[in-house]
């Protein structure tokens, strides 16, 4: 609805992998996490959620608004 996902990777030295997600509302971030986690045979240690999470698909977007 409101275009495509859009995923940030790096990979650390260590291995690790970091992603973050932005375009998507609510629950489907951990979704598409968890499958890109599985798809690679890895598991996800840690999920920091941010204020899109908290809002559901469609709802109008929080904007700020300077007068």
């Amino acid at each position: 609805r409101c275009g495509a996902a859009e995923l940030r990777t790096r990979v650390r030295t260590d291995g690790t992998v970091w992603v973050d997600v932005n375009n998507v509302r609510g629950k489907r971030c951990e979704e598409i996490v968890s499958d890109l986690a599985v798809a690679v045979g890895g598991e996800v240690s840690e999920m920091t959620k941010k204020d899109s999470y908290f809002q559901l698909p469609g709802e109008p977007a929080k904007i700020g608004v300077r007068v």
